[in-house]
């Protein structure tokens, strides 16, 4: 107590301090008090101000055995708990300070925040709801009541309690904020919250927060020409906000205003040379815009370590590609191969531009690297499947599509895959079904996996079966090679050589078509056609 008696010393300070700390009521208790219990509460709000609620308690509890009449005692007796987290204490020494002064606000006020954080929101609401009906006009209350009825999902009537309280206090400014939230967030009414966040601006034009909730609000109703005109009014308040200038960047991309978006992204640029996610964009805008030598320099300059070196890379590589340079491109991926190797869509892409010159042996080799860096990748594991297809390496094709399955159980392309193998082959056609039954079941509407099940059912001598998938596959997919094969198989084994030639004839022109001909297919269809005598 030493240190009490040299602080009591600083009366005028005390007096000061404590005056800040309590009310009235509990000061006229102190005058007729001994010092001991001046001086313990006193010791106890300096303890809490240092962070040593438990010691604080202890002294507040001492206090209380003294004066135990004192409802303001149990009260900072509550507040030491609630910041312990005791929050049953808290409730318990709240409610003695209640049963002494029943009508205390703030006393009831901070009992139904305790048993909100002891588990017990209801507990809180019903307090808080008596409270609001005898002061309407309780800002602190009526904001209080909203967000407890927030977090129970009452949304409604937490819209009502803010009405209520905006018809005593219509100024109230906060109400309109918690009701725009609610709507924009909870109840997906961007227009109610947009009235709201326009009316809080009709009294704070110049409130940047409310006017970024307004700005997000029309860019989620795709309003972007408003979003635009709320940004470039916040930017006169914040010059210097680098996202602000970015989103009015991206709002002139959104709007096609191309020019704009290409000298804001320069002038960020230029404060900001380092800044990677603008480089990205900037590349964008000058793809945009028909500057791709410009876009190929900027993308260049996006270092490893960013999060967008892997997109930067990928649309670099795809310019080189666009242009025929397929040599640049495929540098291009090597390079970034080396930079970072656990990156599964380089070793993709760069098997791609492989399968483009014709090189399938170094596609898959890219694709062996890139497994063994990334054993469990399933869309490294699904296209070395693709290629060794592609090779005549069924087997192969098949292994790798069972390693999809291992990966990802419900990958339906990897299911399709082997399910179509073996009905091509007339092999394992009941697991083919099975495969093939989960695939449609995963993806319903998928017209290739429809062709697949006619086809296990054609195998099985299902013909009708097989007729009703292929059908509503060609639907789908009318100008599709092997789904009119297909079906001018059905008719061929029925005997209807008219119809079959009819879709073998297609099958054969669309096969042309197509920008990457199987010339094996090709020259098995024109085989089919001159049997039938064309």
């Amino acid at each position: 107590m030493v240190w009490i008696r040299s602080m009591l010393k600083w009366s005028v300070c005390l007096l000061f301090f404590f005056s800040s700390c309590v009310k009235s009521p509990l000061k006229t208790f102190f005058q007729k008090s001994g010092e001991n219990v001046y001086a313990s509460v006193l010791e106890s709000n300096f303890l809490a101000f240092d962070g040593k609620s438990k010691k604080s308690a202890d002294l507040l509890n001492r206090a209380i055995q003294k004066k135990p009449e004192v409802a303001y005692l149990h009260y900072l007796l509550a507040e030491r708990y609630i910041e312990e987290k005791e929050f049953e204490e808290a409730v318990r020494s709240l409610e003695t300070a209640l049963k002494l002064k029943p009508e205390w606000v703030k006393a009831n006020f901070l009992l139904s925040q305790a048993h909100s954080m002891n588990g017990h929101p209801e507990k809180g609401i019903k307090i808080l709801e008596k409270i609001f009906s005898k002061n309407p006009e309780n800002e602190e209350v009526a904001l209080q009541l909203a967000q407890s009825y927030v977090d129970v999902q009452r949304y409604q009537n937490a819209l009502t309690v803010l009405q209520k309280l905006i018809q005593k206090n219509p100024d109230v400014i906060m109400a309109y904020y918690y009701m725009a939230t609610i709507y924009s967030t909870y109840l997906h009414q961007m227009d109610e919250a947009i009235r709201n966040y326009r009316k809080i601006l009709e009294w704070e034009p110049s409130n940047i927060r409310v006017r970024k909730a307004l700005a997000q609000g029309y860019v989620d109703q795709k309003k972007n020409k408003e979003a635009l005109i709320e940004y470039l009014e916040i930017e006169k308040y914040s010059p210097q906000d680098i996202g602000i200038q970015l989103q009015i960047a991206l709002l002139h991309y959104e709007l096609g205003d191309s020019k704009n978006a290409v000298q804001r992204f320069e002038q960020i640029l230029e404060v900001n040379p380092e800044a990677d996610r603008i480089q990205y964009y900037l590349g964008l805008m000058y793809e945009k815009t028909g500057r791709p030598e410009d876009a190929k320099k900027t993308y260049q300059k996006i270092p490893t370590t960013s999060g967008l070196y892997k997109e930067g890379r990928l649309r670099l590589s795809r310019l080189f590609q666009n242009e025929g340079r397929l040599d640049d491109a495929i540098s291009t991926m090597q390079e970034a191969i080396l930079q970072k190797t656990d990156v599964s869509e380089f070793y993709e892409y760069l098997a791609i531009l492989w399968e483009e010159m014709g090189e399938l042996e170094k596609a898959q080799k890219v694709l062996k690297e890139g497994l063994k860096n990334l054993p469990d990748d399933e869309q490294l594991h699904l296209y070395f499947g693709i290629l060794s297809d592609r090779v005549e390496n069924r087997e192969m094709a098949i292994f790798h599509m069972r390693e999809v399955l291992r990966i990802n159980a419900e990958n339906a392309s990897a299911m399709n895959y082997i399910g179509y193998i073996y009905a091509e082959e007339g092999v394992h056609l009941e697991e083919a079904r099975q495969l093939i039954e989960k695939a449609l079941s995963i993806r319903p509407k998928d017209a290739y996996i429809m062709d697949s099940m006619g086809w296990v059912c054609f195998q099985e001598g299902k013909l009708k079966e097989a007729e009703g998938y292929i059908q509503k596959a060609l639907r789908v997919l009318p100008n599709e090679p092997t789904v009119n094969e297909h079906m001018g198989d059905l008719y061929l084994k029925r005997g209807q050589k008219t119809k079959a030639l009819y879709h073998y004839n297609r099958a054969f022109h669309f096969g042309k078509k197509q920008e990457k001909q199987n010339k094996k297919e090709l020259d098995r269809v024109e085989e089919k056609i001159r049997a039938l005598g064309h």
